[in-house]
C-alpha cells in the first residue's frame, strides 16, 4: 500500500519539527485503518505476475525503499548523540517498524540476480542483524519449503506470535550448525 511509502518523510518531519507524537500514531493506527478499508488485492493469473515482474515500476519502489532505509540509518547514526532519552525511545520505535518492512524489500531483492540488489540486499539485512538469513533463505528455506525443516514456513493454524520465535531460533541453528561444520572443515585443513 502506498502508505507505508510516507514513512521515511514522516519519521524526519516528526524529529525536525518535535512532533514525535505523529509518527507512532502514523504507524500503528494511520497504516492499519488504511490496510482495513482499502480493498485488498484479487489473486493475479501467472501472466499478469509475469507482467507485473517486468514493469520498472516494481523495482523503483524497491530501491527507493532500500536507499532511504540505508540513508536513515546512517542519519540515525550520526544525529544519535543529540537525542534525547525520549527522542532516543522514539527512534528505536520508529527503527524497528521500518526495520520489517526493510526487511520485506531485502528479501525480495534476494530474488533478483543482479550484483547490485544482493549488494543491497545484504546491506539492509546487516543493518537489521539479520544477514545470515541471506544463506539460510537459499539452502534452507528453498530446499525445504513448507516442510518441517524449514523454519521459516509456519505449519497451518500456528499464530504469527507462536511462529516468530520458531523462525528466528530455527534459522540462528542453522547459522550455528553451519559455523560449526565449517570450523571443522578448516581445520581438517
Amino acid at each position: 500500500f502506498p502508505s507505508h511509502d510516507m514513512a521515511f518523510p514522516l519519521v524526519w518531519a516528526s524529529y525536525y519539527y518535535s512532533l514525535w507524537y505523529l509518527a507512532p500514531i502514523y504507524m500503528l493506527v494511520v497504516i492499519p485503518l488504511l490496510d482495513i478499508i482499502l480493498p485488498r488485492q484479487k489473486k493475479l493469473e501467472p501472466e499478469k505476475l509475469q507482467q507485473l515482474a517486468n514493469d520498472g515500476r516494481y523495482e523503483l519502489i524497491l530501491l527507493y525503499w532500500c536507499v532511504s532505509y540505508i540513508l536513515f540509518q546512517l542519519w540515525i547514526y550520526i544525529q544519535s548523540s543529540s537525542f534525547s532519552i525520549w527522542e532516543v525511545l522514539f527512534m528505536s520505535f520508529a527503527n524497528g517498524v521500518i526495520s520489517v518492512q526493510s526487511f520485506a524489500a531485502a528479501h525480495e531483492l534476494l530474488h533478483k540476480r543482479d550484483k547490485f540488489y544482493f549488494i543491497l540486499s545484504n546491506l539492509i539485512l546487516a543493518f537489521n542483524g539479520y544477514l545470515h538469513f541471506y544463506k539460510s533463505h537459499k539452502q534452507v528455506h528453498h530446499a525445504y519449503v513448507g516442510t518441517e525443516k524449514d523454519p521459516s514456513s509456519a505449519p497451518k493454524g500456528m499464530t504469527f506470535y507462536q511462529f516468530l520465535p520458531i523462525s528466528i531460533f530455527g534459522n540462528f541453528k542453522w547459522l550455528v550448525q553451519e559455523q560449526f561444520v565449517f570450523l571443522i572443515w578448516c581445520s581438517v585443513i
